[in-house]
């Protein structure tokens, strides 16, 4: 792994800092090019990206020390701050990033659904970059094993064998990338305002839930579901509901 690219002696830059950074620059270039789409000022997306940025490292970041609060920070606490160590929880990001960004729709009068739909297609390709971040960093790894497909590990103390499963959720994200920007966005099929976003959370509850089973975690409710499947089961059943309502009221 190589969780620091370089050190300059007063800075050191790290591979997660690096590529959370790009995967806003990049996310941003698209939320532009979405918005534009839909008739909004794409100039409020620096605004947007600023505001949805701290909002979602502040969630993911509450979430992770939180969780990890008895077992690690409360005998560190000076490392609360430290996200360039990693240690951010994605939903955590989603529900912060989410109050920030509705908060800034409201400030600037922008239609929230439609703000929602722009931003989907930008979440999936943050989401694949950032967990090249995480892949470098050496966090968020699976399972121990022996396949072909496991590699050595060596971040947080535990050194060995496993499962990928930052890659797994890249391959992930960029699948759900290619659905929604460039089968969803240029078709037809969704008429309705916030479709395109339930389709996203839809995809990556599923994606989500399944790769969880192959990745390290210390806490599963009976033995059997980590926190982040609880949530994604939880998410899937509210977008699968919400798609189907529409589909039953009106055309998607």
């Amino acid at each position: 792994m190589y969780p620091i690219l370089f050190n300059l002696g007063w800075v050191t830059v790290t591979s997660f800092g690096v590529m959370l950074a790009l995967a806003f620059l990049v996310g941003l270039y698209f939320m532009r090019r979405e918005m534009a789409k839909r008739g909004m000022d794409p100039d409020i997306a620096y605004d947007l990206v600023l505001a949805v940025a701290i909002g979602a490292l502040v969630g993911a970041r509450l979430f992770f020390v939180v969780a990890h609060w008895s077992d690690y920070y409360a005998k560190a606490p000076g490392d609360i701050l430290a996200i360039w160590k990693g240690g951010l929880v994605f939903y955590g990001g989603l529900l912060g990033g989410g109050i920030a960004m509705y908060i800034m729709a409201r400030i600037r009068n922008l239609n929230v659904i439609q703000l929602a739909d722009s931003v989907a297609a930008p979440l999936a390709i943050g989401t694949a970059i950032g967990r090249i971040g995480c892949f470098l960093n050496g966090c968020c790894y699976g399972i121990a094993s022996n396949s072909p497909l496991a590699l050595h590990f060596t971040g947080n103390g535990y050194a060995g064998r496993y499962l990928p499963t930052q890659l797994l959720e890249m391959l992930w994200a960029l699948i759900m990338f290619g659905i929604i920007y460039f089968r969803l966005e240029r078709g037809k099929t969704f008429k309705k305002d916030g479709s395109i976003f339930l389709v996203y959370l839809l995809l990556y509850s599923v994606g989500r839930f399944l790769i969880e089973f192959a990745r390290f975690a210390t806490w599963h409710l009976f033995g059997i579901f980590t926190f982040a499947q609880l949530i994604s089961l939880g998410l899937f059943g509210v977008a699968l509901f919400l798609l189907i309502r529409r589909r039953q009221t009106d055309a998607l």
